[in-house]
């Protein structure tokens, strides 16, 4: 666990001590809103007992201010149960919280912003709610309006907007008010590739000056990206809170004995040999992420190279690398199931010829294998979405680290190089890897393949 000292709370922002939290599980929304208003009083009735789910149990935590922390977890651990909670956005069953400072939470799109107001008039609800004086909102609303650039559609109402555009108002509405606690809940997979990078590159230069951080992802790269530190939430309590590399090492082999049908309650369940990890499994993801980890430099945010965008009526808004059980992993073994999965949304109403690209490349840019898709062809209104994915049923790649590259084309013709006939491309938006048992193979494919070897011809035996 994370090694808290007794002046550990000198500079803390955040303190937990005994968090509890549990909801009711009521039988429809009319018994909810009357446990909510006391109707049984009205009765002169007891009040009705309802099961209880316990969503944290026992948190202790101490976050100090700076620090850069990433949560991570299975759907339904209670990473944003405690989000909602050091946001103020619910209040705990039991135990000790204290927060001190101004928290920004993106824990859902839309939340706090109205869809009947203009993005416009929502900026500056949004400025007003933060006691900004008049002078200072217009300051700030040309800041805001300059980084989400939606144009007209700034004047538009909210409840036109796609989710991706309601995405990028929100966080820059977040983050040009300079928070001193940031939390950010996945809010950042509705935007677009090209604005995940912009967003990125923001969230880098706010925790360079002293903002803390408190980033929920499945994707582990962005976890490394962004934080030093790093918590394991599961069935409501904290399994593991330390260096991010090394919790993300255990979580990873945690997901490969889920995704092998063994026992996944705790990471230290195994009751047998043959339940856990092969050591050359967990090697491998510990020496990747110190690679990952020493490749982080303070450095300027590079400029977005990820999308190519050639017709923006139809966006990539997400493209992510599952395993068998649809959970986000980075690292699989030989003979694992993946599946690349990709989701497009159209900017306008229209009808549109697709055809999607999932291009697979070695780690120093050699290209593997192509695969795309038959036309599919969609009516779509402004804002709706498409979700495609694509399937290796048994990973056959050998040891090493891949990308791979996700594409929309609106006219296939792999013959004709000098036309911009795609909708946009995500270069190399992937990273993931393969850990082997076999050491020193340099194959990079294991190529299914059959022998077919003479018998040995022996003398007879005459004795």
């Amino acid at each position: 666990m994370h090694d808290e000292t007794s002046d550990d709370s000198a500079n803390a922002v955040i303190t937990a001590r005994g968090l509890y939290k549990e909801y009711s599980l009521f039988p429809s929304p009319t018994a909810q809103l009357s446990d909510m208003l006391g109707l049984h009083r009205l009765r002169f009735r007891k009040k009705p007992e309802y099961p209880k789910h316990t969503a944290l149990r026992s948190i202790d935590l101490t976050i100090h201010e700076g620090e850069k922390i990433g949560i991570i977890g299975r759907n339904g651990s209670g990473k944003t149960t405690l989000l909602k909670l050091i946001s103020r956005n619910t209040t705990p069953t039991g135990g000790v919280l204290n927060v001190q400072g101004n928290v920004q939470a993106l824990m859902q799109v839309g939340l706090g912003f109205h869809p009947e107001f203009t993005g416009r008039a929502n900026i500056n609800a949004a400025l007003i709610y933060q006691n900004y004086s008049p002078a200072e909102r217009k300051a700030v609303e040309d800041d805001i309006i300059d980084f989400c650039e939606l144009g007209d559609f700034i004047d538009q109402p909210l409840k036109t907007y796609s989710l991706g555009m309601q995405a990028r108002i929100q966080f820059a509405c977040a983050t040009a008010i300079k928070p001193e606690i940031l939390i950010v809940d996945e809010i950042l997979g509705a935007g677009d590739a090209y604005f995940s990078v912009k967003s990125s590159n923001r969230m880098e230069k706010l925790t360079q000056t002293g903002c803390t951080l408190l980033l929920v992802s499945h994707s582990m790269t962005q976890i490394l990206q962004f934080c030093d530190r790093c918590i394991w939430i599961d069935n409501g309590i904290v399994l593991r809170d330390g260096p991010a590399k090394n919790v993300i090492v255990e979580y990873e082999a945690y997901m490969y004995k889920l995704s092998k049908g063994l026992d996944p309650n705790h990471p230290d369940s195994s009751k047998n040999a043959e339940q856990d990890m092969p050591d050359w499994y967990v090697d491998t993801v510990a020496d990747f992420m110190e690679a990952k980890t020493s490749e982080k430099t303070p450095s300027e945010p590079e400029e977005d190279n990820t999308s190519w965008l050639n017709d923006d009526r139809i966006r990539i808004t997400n493209a992510a690398l599952l395993d068998s059980n649809n959970i986000p992993r980075m690292a699989f073994s030989n003979a694992d199931t993946l599946r690349f999965e990709m989701t497009i949304e159209a900017t306008q109403p229209g009808t549109y010829d697709c055809w999607f690209v999932v291009l697979l490349y070695t780690q120093d840019g050699k290209p593997l294998c192509r695969h795309v898709s038959s036309k599919q062809v969609y009516n779509l209104e402004t804002g709706d979405r498409r979700t495609v994915s694509l399937s290796y049923d048994d990973v056959l790649l050998g040891k090493g680290e891949y990308h791979a590259t996700v594409a929309v084309y609106r006219d296939w013709k792999p013959a004709d190089r000098s036309g911009a006939n795609w909708y946009e491309i995500l270069n190399r938006s992937i990273e993931f890897f393969i850990a082997t048992d076999t050491e020193y193979d340099p194959s990079v494919f294991a190529h299914p393949a059959r022998w077919e070897l003479p018998r040995e011809e022996t003398e007879p035996d005459h004795s």
